[in-house]
Formats: C-alpha cells, structure tokens, sequence
C-alpha cells in the first residue's frame, strides 16, 4: 500500500514541477511580464488529441492521413517579477508577433508583456505582446549568468521523465545514470536516418532502448563504434544527413 502511495506522490510532485517549467496563460486576460532569452526552438507538429507531437517528414503517420502539419515555436522566458526562468511555446501567429516586437524594439533590450485574449478551450484565442520597461544593467547582468533551459528537453517531456525516474534517496533508491549528451544525439541522428529501419532497432535492441536519446552516457564510445560499424557495412558516408531530422527520435 505504501508503495502505491510514495509512487503516486511522486507523480504528482513531478507533475508539478514539470507544468511549473512553461508558462501558464490558462484563460481570458491573463498576462505574465518578463524577458525572451536566448535563440527559439520551431517545430512542426501534429496533435494527437492528448499533445502536440513532431512530424517526423517522410513516413508520418499524421501526413499519411491527411493532415498538414503545424508550427509550434518554444523560447526561454525570464518570467517577472519572481525571476524563474520558464519555457513559452506557442504558435505561427504568435510567433510572427514576436518577430515583429523583436525587430521593432529588440528583445534583448526590454521587457514584454504577453496576454491572453480568450477563454479556456477557445480556438479563436490570440496573445498581444508588448513593450513594458527597458531592461537595466542588473537585469541585463542576472541574464546573462542563467543557465538556460534544454528546449528540445523540455517539450518532449524529457525533463518529466528524468525528474521521475531521480529517486528519493532517503528510501534507499538510487538515481538513473545520466543519458549521452543531446548533442551527440543530434549529430548521430541524422546518420541512422540514412540506414535502414532494420539496423536502427537492431541498435535500439543493443542498448536496450527505444530512442537514441535514451541511451546511458557510460554507452556514449560503444555506441559511436556500432553507429561507425553499421555505415560501414552499407558503405553510408559518416555525417551525411538524411533529409528532415526528428528531433525526438
């Protein structure tokens, strides 16, 4: 019984943290003020009638059917007046405001103030983003020092995942070994792309995995070596890309 009880403890408090990561406008009028930090992360998505997920290009199962892809782009975001660096993703409309307020007035020099203008549920829901206050040297020197957030990480829900499966050790579980760097990920991604399917769950079963992402960084060289072994035995070019690379594979 306690089991069950720690465990559904635990999902609510990284439930939590995890909503506590994005910034929330949940209905008419409400607004957060703050900074746009760093470069933004677009991607095109499908919704699957829970969440958005990537279109992957070629092979979808979404654009097999039909359905045209949508534009989905995640920022950092310096929410004010609390100085919580949060993640704020929206669509093409809201992002093409965004381009303009930046060429206008330069999102690194101010802080903005987004809205939402229309009820919970509403598909005619639009956001006004607009200059509040020009940054100051402090401001702009607390910036400057964060340690922006993984966006990738973040919208596909990585950060929920990795906070799940970090024990609480005071009941004697161990933390889960830390995973390859993303980066890694990204450059090796596009290679597997150009093998067929087949080698790629042969590797997926190797490690023990169902996505590149999720293989132990203890695993990094091994799994550079059986990346090089299997261009190697189809004669594919190493680092050549493949097309559109999903970057949740």
């Amino acid at each position: 019984m306690s089991g069950w009880h720690d465990a559904e403890e635990l999902a609510q408090k990284v439930d939590s943290a995890s909503d506590g990561m994005f910034v929330k406008l949940a209905d008419d009028g409400d607004k957060v003020v703050g900074v746009f930090v760093g470069d933004p992360l677009a991607r095109e998505v499908h919704w699957n009638g829970e969440r958005y997920v990537s279109c992957i290009g070629e092979g979808c199962e979404f654009c097999a059917k039909g359905k045209k892809p949508s534009l989905r782009v995640a920022i950092n975001f310096f929410q004010l007046p609390e100085k919580s660096l949060k993640v704020i993703e929206q669509g093409r409309n809201w992002f093409k405001d965004l381009l303009k307020v930046r060429e206008k007035y330069g999102v690194e020099k101010w802080t903005f103030e987004i809205e939402r203008h229309g009820a919970s549920g509403d598909t005619k829901t639009t956001y006004t983003i607009l200059p509040e206050e020009k940054i100051s040297p402090e401001l702009q020197s607390e910036i400057a020092k964060l340690e922006l957030n993984d966006l990738e990480r973040a919208i596909s829900g990585e950060e929920k995942k990795e906070k799940f499966e970090s024990y609480d050790k005071s009941k004697g579980e161990t933390t889960q070994e830390p995973l390859i760097n993303p980066q890694l990920a990204s450059e090796l991604i596009p290679r597997l792309k150009a093998l067929p399917r087949s080698e790629v769950d042969e590797l997926c079963a190797k490690f023990g995995v169902q996505r590149i992402r999720d293989v132990q960084a203890s695993d990094a060289d091994a799994l550079v070596s059986f990346v090089e072994s299997l261009e190697a035995r189809h004669g594919k070019a190493q680092g050549k890309p493949a097309g559109e690379v999903d970057p949740f594979a």
